[in-house]
This record gives structure tokens, sequence and C-alpha cells, in this order.
């Protein structure tokens, strides 16, 4: 049964020339023009984050440095306990999880609390990146789009790709590896009825993310020596063997060594919003130990190099 706002939706793009699902294109670029925006506002949020960490760190002593993450952590365990418990971990993994579970719905205050709550814990220190959160955010603004409107369980599991792709292509300046993220990995779908809008929210958002000035470039640009003369040999192809194995085993040990850590948390018999601080201190402790270290070896280091996105 479709709903009164989906069968106005339907009958103003027929009156356009847009017939059957062609009205999934319509959505997929207002899902993206406001997925870019969310990413906009993500990074803001965390540049004030960041901001206001180093303002504290400057009027402090640096035996100090543990609390900034720790007031951080406790913000986010506050706001994820309280507010939305869906927006605590990684991301990317609860996002799969409403899409096998949940018949792609998320609750749309996800969106705000795992802006904040990530904002908080980045800008203060936490090493954390903005791929999984932004994924979560875009899935929640794609999402809400088909809950509104009543959508099948097929075309909401795509709109919810949509917000996805939008958000990872605009946080990176990288369409191509949005949209392929999304389709390879959270709906395995390369139909063109879910190929297509997923296309026009992952380039629509990096546009208007462009146009507000947050593109940036490589993060691993190429030395202007290695960009003459010849570059690759192809006696070196077993080294890129070799390294592609190395890093397959890092992996592996990193994604065991974070899921097994997780679950060492999740047994704690302790406040969850308390759960998050602990982890912040141990981050804290870490770093004054990166400093000490630095100063041994005659280096100045203001900020941990590991502390935030």
């Amino acid at each position: 049964m479709l709903s009164g706002t989906q069968l106005k939706l339907r009958r103003f793009l027929s009156r356009l020339g847009f017939h059957s699902e062609w009205y999934l294109i319509l959505l997929a670029a207002i899902i993206g023009s406001l997925t870019a925006g969310g990413s906009i506002g993500f990074n803001w949020l965390i540049r004030i984050a960041e901001k206001q960490s180093e303002i504290a760190l400057q009027h402090s002593s640096i035996w100090l440095l543990p609390l900034i993450p720790m007031a951080g952590a406790l913000v986010c365990g506050f706001l994820v306990h309280y507010f939305a418990s869906e927006a605590k971990g990684h991301g990317v993994p609860e996002v799969l999880y409403a899409i096998i579970k949940q018949g792609g719905r998320v609750r749309p205050r996800v969106a705000l609390i795992k802006a904040l709550a990530s904002a908080f814990t980045i800008g203060s220190g936490g090493s954390a990146g903005t791929e999984g959160p932004i994924a979560q955010i875009g899935a929640a603004i794609g999402s809400t789009f088909g809950i509104v409107l009543n959508v099948s369980r097929e075309h909401q599991s795509t709109l919810l790709g949509c917000g996805v792709a939008a958000g990872l292509s605009s946080i990176f300046n990288a369409p191509i590896a949005g949209i392929f993220f999304v389709l390879e990995i959270l709906l395995r779908d390369f139909r063109v009825r879910t190929f297509t809008p997923i296309v026009i929210a992952s380039v629509i958002s990096t546009g208007i993310t462009q146009a507000y000035g947050q593109a940036h470039g490589p993060i691993f640009a190429v030395p202007p020596e290695l960009q003459q003369g010849e570059v690759f040999n192809i006696i070196e192809m077993p080294n890129y063997a070799l390294l592609g194995i190395i890093c397959a085993f890092v992996a592996v040990g990193f994604t065991w060594m974070l899921y097994k850590t997780e679950d060492i948390f999740d047994d704690w018999k302790i406040h969850p919003v308390i759960k998050p601080v602990i982890g912040a201190a141990a981050l804290g402790i870490l770093g004054l130990g990166a400093i000490a270290v630095a100063k041994q070896s005659g280096r100045e280091m203001d900020y941990p190099p590991f502390f935030g996105n």
C-alpha cells in the first residue's frame, strides 16, 4: 500500500515525465544534498571540539592531558546511552545490522546523536575515524525518507544506501569509492534500479561539499620526484605482493584485537556511560608516554600524533 505522501509524490513526478520507480532519483538527489549538509556540519563540529581541546591544553599542565579525551568520552557515553543506543559502535556494522535485521530502518535521531557523540570523541583526541560515523549519519538520513514515505523494504535499503554513499563521498571527496562501498559491502546489488539512485546521491553530495570548500587533496600525495621518469618496474612486483600479504595479516590482527577489546568492555559490570571514559583514560596515558619518549629523543611534541582523526 502506498502512503498518501508517496502517492502525491508519484503523481507530481508523473506530470514531469517520471514514471514507475523513477521517483527514487528525486529522493536520491534530496538525500545526497541533505547528507552533504550533514557532512559539512559534522566536520564543523569536529573542528570546534578540536579547537576547544587545544585551548584547554594550552591553559593547563601537560599532565592533565588524559582529562581531555576523558571529558569527550563522558559526553559521548551520555548521549549514546540515554538518547540513541544504536549510535554505539563503529558505524558500518550497525548499518549492516539495520539492513539485515531491521529492513533498512534507522531512527532519525541517530543522525544527530552520532554526529554529536563522534564530534566530541574525535575532537577531544579519541582515535576514531570519520568514515564510520558519517556512514551511519547518512544511513539515518536516507532511512528517514523511506520511513516517512512508507516505501517497500527493497527501496528502504536503497535509500539507506544513498545516504551512506553520499556521506562517504562527501567526507572523503571520493564519489566512486562511496558508490562501490555501498554496492559491494552493504547492498551487494548491482542492478540499474539500485545503482542509479546511489550514483546520483553520491555525485550530488560530492559536488555540494566541494562547492562549500570541503574538498581536500590526496591523503597520501605522491612526491614530485616519483612523478617523473619510470615510476613502476615489474621487478618490484614481489615487493608489492609481500606488502599486500603483510597488510592482510595486520588487518586481521587489528580487527581481532578491536572486537576482543569491545567484548571485554561489554562484559564489564559498570555503567555504560563510564566505559568510554576508561578507554579514553588509557588513550590519555599512552599520549603522555608518547610525549615523554619524544622529549627523551630531543623532539618537541605538544599533542600526540595518534590523537583525533
